[in-house]
């Protein structure tokens, strides 16, 4: 709940999310597809700036970092 996908790992274990939970800074995050495992791995410190009707985030385009053929 609160997640953005942003993709899945490329063993197909995790699903990378932007978390934006309305009480809390939230945070970059991984959880298996069954919702197992959530974890956040960048949080979204309280200083990140809010933009104008979006969500608090700390990111400027998000992925695994894999390369691409």
């Amino acid at each position: 709940e609160y997640a953005e996908n942003d993709g899945w790992s490329a063993d197909g274990r995790y699903v990378l999310a932007q978390w934006n939970p309305p009480d809390q800074p939230g945070g970059l995050a991984v959880v298996k597809p069954d919702g197992s495992e959530f974890r956040v791995v960048f949080p979204f410190d309280a200083l990140c700036p809010p933009q104008p009707g979006l969500a608090r985030t700390c990111t400027d385009g998000v992925g695994w970092g894999q390369a691409r053929p």
